[in-house]
């Protein structure tokens, strides 16, 4: 099989992570499929963007992490099907554990730090909005 001790390890890491921080309950945010209705696709704000190194954001491993963590955040229901992984028929594993790992942790990191900032923005702008109410 592709699961290592070493990536065994890791997901579980990664996994207690995004359930600390997203208060969620997940067994394993890097594995598995994501279905989604078309009417919540917004919520996940999946979108193209630029990036330094030729690659897109959630271009890798880590888009399940980054969908798992949006839906969160989103307070979008997750609901999780068990799946077994199978020993490999063909070929070889892309995944590079130590890197797609690190990459994993940086995008739940950053997701984070981006749902701090606008918790922070909406705060300041009902705060303005109170005051400017103060003013008519």
């Amino acid at each position: 099989m592709d699961i290592t001790r070493f990536r065994r390890l890791g997901n579980k890491g990664l996994g207690t992570l995004v359930n600390l921080l997203c208060r969620t309950r997940n067994t394993d945010p890097c594995c598995g499929f994501n279905a989604f209705w078309r009417e919540h696709a917004d919520a996940l704000r999946l979108t193209v963007a630029d990036s330094t190194d030729g690659r897109l954001w959630g271009d890798g491993f880590e888009i399940k992490t980054l969908i798992t963590v949006r839906a969160a955040r989103g307070y979008l229901r997750i609901v999780e099907v068990a799946s077994i992984e199978h020993p490999r028929v063909h070929g070889v594993s892309n995944l590079n554990a130590s890197t797609d790992g690190l990459r994993v942790l940086g995008t739940i990191l950053m997701e984070c730090r981006q749902s701090r900032k606008s918790v922070v923005s909406r705060r300041d702008d009902v705060q303005l909005d109170q005051r400017m109410e103060g003013v008519a």
